[in-house]
């Protein structure tokens, strides 16, 4: 049996060590092409590099650990180094045209690597000088995304549930990833319209009920672009109604909210009243008079499903719009703006109106009108926050426009 020198054994320590550990965590966006990225890298080394794209820098990060840094350009990108073998990296972007490809069945195909190999022969998602020990690979995916096809070029374990897309690998380096998927589409068919009778008075009411993730990225209240284009087909829709009141009611589930949404959102009454009132101030911009417009907040204290389960918690988070068509019975009638003589005019007739006897039945608190004003003030925004989310910040150190790392 052959023994091992003390100095043959303390660089097989070393060695040992070393042992790469890295997970990058994508949080997709509903539209399906914006995108929250967490990497993180462990090991025992005393000090690492991270090699950056051409156009990027520190500041182009949500987050960044460890701070204590020196920074050189080599090759026309920015080499990071600092004294520690782990390091873990944030931000938010958007695929580009060379990664991800529309196909002609109107599905997505994604592509983590854009097929160069880098002047050390490494190339996707790599480390030098070891392969990784242990590389997880994961999606995060909204309602809004069906995941069609999947496939590595490296052996490992792939695991879809519970909205997520995963995969493990054991000993690998130079990873590549494919992903093909189809973000749900929003259409005025789709929307799901159905008339419901107010338990009191009878009266038609139209129900229009949008989950919440058609709508916003999770525990936000800011739009995605694929619920801008459905709240434009919303607001078409709601002015072919003739509506006279339109109610439109904040929805969620029952989980709490994570400390760091807390901050902006205290509770989930706060953060269904902000995407409540977004909704009311954005059919107010598109041609709905704000006079019969107003939002209300629930939070999670009207459940149609179980929260016990995912399926009944994405039924819970939602946006609901109560229309109602034709003139209020009992509502005071409107009166346009008008010289003041005119306007004198129109009071003296609504008085004379209001003299006729009429039976006014009374109605539930959510098909109850709202008293106008002579002067309706335009419903309040509410402020946007800046969380994690938020897709708006350029790519970032460790992932590529391409999502993938390089030089590391």
């Amino acid at each position: 049996m052959r023994l091992l020198s003390p100095a043959a054994l303390l660089l097989w320590s070393i060695a040992a060590d070393a042992a790469v550990a890295r997970e990058d965590i994508i949080v997709l966006d509903a539209d399906g092409q914006h995108f929250t990225a967490y990497k993180t890298l462990r090991s025992d080394l005393p000090k690492r590099q991270v090699t950056l794209e051409a156009d990027e820098t520190k500041a182009d990060l949500l987050y960044f650990h460890p701070d204590n840094y020196t920074s050189k350009q080599q090759n026309g990108r920015t080499i990071l180094s600092f004294d520690d073998g782990s390091y873990a990296l944030m931000r938010t972007g958007a695929f580009t045209k060379k990664e991800l490809q529309l196909q002609n069945d109107g599905s997505y195909q994604f592509e983590s690597w854009d097929g160069k190999v880098l002047g050390n022969g490494h190339y996707g998602k790599w480390n030098s000088p070891d392969s990784f020990a242990r590389l997880s690979y994961v999606w995060v995916l909204p309602e809004t995304i069906e995941i069609l096809k999947y496939e590595a070029n490296r052996t490992g374990e792939w695991t879809q549930r519970d909205g997520t897309l995963a995969w493990n690998g054991k000993d690998v380096n130079n990873v590549t990833f494919s992903i093909k998927y189809r973000v749900k589409q929003h259409t005025p068919l789709a929307l799901e319209l159905s008339q419901v009778a107010d338990s009191t008075d009878a009266r038609g009411l139209t129900r229009i009920t949008l989950e919440s993730g058609s709508l916003f990225p999770s525990g936000s209240h800011r739009f995605t672009s694929a619920g801008e284009q459905l709240l434009t087909t919303l607001a078409d829709k709601l002015k072919q109604l003739n509506a006279s009141q339109i109610i439109v009611e904040g929805h969620t589930d029952n989980q709490p909210l994570k400390p760091y949404l807390q901050e902006t959102y205290p509770s989930n009454w706060e953060l269904s009243a902000a995407r409540a009132t977004i909704v009311v101030r954005w059919l107010a911009e598109h041609s709905i008079q704000p006079e019969i417009l107003e939002a209300r907040a629930y939070g999670e204290q009207r459940p149609v499903a179980n929260n016990r389960n995912e399926d009944g918690r994405a039924k819970n988070r939602r946006i609901e719009i109560l229309v109602r068509s034709g003139a209020i019975e009992g509502a005071p009638k409107r009166v346009e703006k008008a010289p003041n003589a005119t306007a004198q005019s129109a009071r003296k007739e609504q008085d004379t109106t209001a003299a006729v006897p009429t039976e006014i039945k009374p109605a539930p608190t959510d098909s109850t009108p709202v008293e106008e004003t002579p002067e309706p003030a335009e419903p309040e925004a509410s402020s946007e926050s800046d969380t994690s989310e938020d897709a708006n910040a350029d790519n970032s150190s460790g992932f590529t426009r391409r999502s993938k790392s390089e030089g590391d």
